[in-house]
């Protein structure tokens, strides 16, 4: 399963192939993103993992199903990925 957000402007279908890549290489539990020092979306989730993403309060993000299974986990780095957009003044700062 693919978990993505709508407000990271640096992620493109470039990176996507490449988590999509690394996953049917390594057939990785997790495949995520990795930026400014963060594991974390967007990031391919396997089966296995699929009940701890189940069980998460609505509160709770996957990066801490993520850190959960590190060692399960293959990085595929974003370079930034930390840029989100939450603001107007986020947009013009950031194009």
């Amino acid at each position: 399963m693919l978990v993505l957000l709508c407000d990271q402007l640096r992620v493109d279908a470039a990176h996507l192939r490449t988590l999509l890549d690394t996953f049917e290489r390594t057939r990785a539990s997790v495949v995520a993103s990795a930026y400014e020092d963060t594991r974390g979306v967007p990031a391919l989730f396997a089966r296995d993992v699929f009940p701890e993403l189940e069980a998460l309060s609505p509160d709770q993000g996957a990066r801490g199903v993520i850190a959960r299974v590190a060692s399960r986990v293959v990085d595929v780095p974003l370079p930034g990925g930390g840029d989100d957009v939450d603001t107007p003044e986020d947009v013009s700062r950031l194009t």
